[in-house]
């Protein structure tokens, strides 16, 4: 998806240097744009927190399983 299209097709004299801070069609562009960042770092800061907690999980039963005795059946 591109959010920038309004730019693509702005040609001189309309386009120049520094008209990005000036033009209201990049300004509403760059405000949907910076709101779907915000709502993917979002969704992506749950998912992180998800996986930081179930490496810790197994790394914790790896380490109580490398700690206990082994017990070995014999047939």
């Amino acid at each position: 998806m591109n959010y920038f299209e309004c730019c693509h097709v702005c040609v001189p004299p309309k386009r120049y240097p520094g008209c990005s801070g000036k033009c209201p069609d990049y300004a509403e562009a760059r405000a949907k744009y910076d709101a779907d960042v915000e709502k993917h770092k979002a969704g992506m800061q749950m998912k992180y927190y998800l996986n930081e907690r179930s490496t810790a999980v197994k790394d914790g039963v790896a380490k109580y399983v490398r700690k206990r005795p082994r017990r070995y059946r014999y047939r």
